[in-house]
């Protein structure tokens, strides 16, 4: 009776000898992945942050620019209409 106990296989045991290769490396897979991944959103989200404030200072450049431009322009106007009035 002894030796037909022992040659039973019990449903755990049976499973634990069929396991399948993929399923040790299931987890760490998906952590590296889900950390990929984020790591790819963070750096677009930062690339899109990057490029707008690029566009800001720029913006902010082009408008010194362009008050520096229009008071040059005043006052090359007031130099030729005192020219003119002299003259």
């Amino acid at each position: 009776m002894r030796a037909y106990k022992d040659q039973q296989v019990t449903p755990n045991a049976k499973a634990r000898g069929t396991e399948s290769p993929l399923r040790g490396i299931l987890l760490p897979l998906t952590i590296f992945l889900f950390l990929a991944l984020s790591l790819v959103v963070v750096g677009l989200l930062r690339a899109k942050r990057q490029m707008a404030d690029a566009q800001n200072e720029a913006r902010a450049d082009l408008a010194a620019v362009a008050a520096l431009k229009s008071e040059q322009i005043e006052n090359w106007l007031r130099e030729r209409t005192g020219d003119a009035k002299i003259i």
